[in-house]
């Protein structure tokens, strides 16, 4: 890689890019690439067809997190990955189903491809998966050596199976797989297998059942590669668990900061009891997440409003700090202008009546739960079909209904 000595001296955003570009290029990719850095992604065209995307951000946190000695054959896997893209399933169904794998990703990560992808034009694209603890979503990979192929319904169609079909076949390769996991102190495991399915491995309750923890299962899937276990009556396997979290949600491939009881072979969210030390460290990740994700959605929300010219202004989901150095809060800014709105939901919702324009600080603003002003406006809020969620509003608050809201006359 003549470009690569560059790259260790410079290891910026654009010679990345430009390095991808020519390996593809020199391996033989036809596709012409060009990169868009505000997205930090590429763009993959055939003459004058968008035929492909890649977004950057995580191979390239990967590639930072690499030592140096080992960045150059992390370089040529990802570019053997990329070019995996010509190397499409059998087309039987019972030639491919042996190499399919559940892939858990956060669900979000679903709606925003989704949402992007028909901002790109692309809109018969659908991307079958299932939710998991209103959190996490579950699709279906193909899995190659060199690389993961995130199956579309387009090619469940073509087999002429349902998704749960593909899901049963799925699960049981990846029950098949060998699965490592390091005890410490035996109050918490930790994954250690290593082999980009770690995380997935919260979808076969049976093997987390074999974990010997006290009380209920509890897990944590911070990245891709980390599965975090403890019971619920671990005392100090919780605060461990939520320190490897904190820890492992700085690595590549972030996924969530929740954490998750199994009960029964369902999965759903969880937090330690109020008095546990570790409480507000888990409500924190858990609001930590919150964040990441609906960062993540504001740009992407914004550009499909305008793509279908809806006047819709997309409200900020705010974070501040609580009465306590460890805990957080969580609050968005409701303006009468723009008259539509989406809003995230928050523990608390402010009430902007003046210039929205204008910084103004939210303490300066009249503010109400969440639950009280849902519960007051009822269907003047409606969830969209989007994740995480948002609601929209179109009929600003009367003074009156204001007053009320927050507990004092106008």
């Amino acid at each position: 890689m003549k470009y690569f000595d560059r790259l260790l001296v410079l290891p910026s955003k654009e010679n990345f890019a430009r390095v991808i570009m020519r390996e593809l290029k020199s391996s033989g990719d036809n596709r012409k690439a060009t990169f868009d850095s505000n997205a930090f992604q590429l763009n993959f065209h055939d003459q004058y067809n968008l035929v492909g995307q890649v977004n950057l951000g995580n191979l390239y946190e990967e590639f930072l997190a690499k030592p140096l000695k080992s960045r150059r054959a992390f370089l040529r896997n990802t570019v053997r990955s990329l070019l995996a893209y010509h190397k499409a399933p059998p087309d039987d169904f019972d030639a491919a189903s042996h190499d399919l794998l559940l892939s858990l990703r956060s669900r979000s990560y679903f709606s925003l491809t989704e949402m992007q992808s028909w901002i790109d034009g692309h809109h018969d694209f659908a991307w079958p998966h299932s939710p998991i603890a209103n959190y996490l979503g579950v699709g279906i990979v193909y899995d190659l050596p060199e690389a993961m192929i995130m199956l579309q319904q387009e090619q469940l169609d073509a087999w002429d199976i349902s998704y749960y079909e593909a899901v049963e076949a799925a699960q049981a390769n990846l029950s098949e797989l060998e699965a490592d996991f390091a005890s410490i102190d035996n109050h918490v495991y930790v994954s250690a297998t290593e082999d980009q399915y770690d995380a997935s491995r919260l979808l076969i309750p049976d093997l987390v059942r074999e974990l010997a923890v006290r009380g209920d299962t509890v897990a944590m899937v911070p990245n891709r590669d980390c599965l975090i276990i403890t019971g619920t009556e671990e005392f100090e396997g919780i605060e461990l668990m939520s320190t490897f979290a904190r820890d492992a949600l700085k690595r590549p491939r972030p996924l969530s900061g929740m954490a998750f009881s199994l009960q029964g072979d369902e999965w759903s969210p969880w937090l330690p009891p109020i008095e546990h030390p570790a409480a507000e460290i888990f409500a924190a990740l858990r609001i930590e997440s919150d964040e990441r994700d609906y960062a993540d959605q504001r740009p992407v929300l914004q550009r499909w409003c305008q793509v279908q010219d809806d006047p819709a202004f997309v409200v900020d989901f705010g974070v501040g700090q609580g009465r306590r150095p460890r805990q957080l809060n969580t609050h968005c800014i409701w303006p009468i202008d723009p008259p539509v709105c989406l809003l995230p939901k928050t523990e608390r919702v402010f009430f902007d009546a003046k210039d929205s324009h204008q910084l103004r600080r939210s303490v300066d603003l009249p503010s109400a739960p969440w639950e009280r002003v849902q519960m007051a406006l009822g269907d003047r809020m409606q969830e969209e079909d989007v994740f995480p969620i948002r609601y929209r509003v179109h009929d600003f608050p009367s003074p009156a209904e204001i007053a009320d809201l927050c507990g004092h006359q106008p």
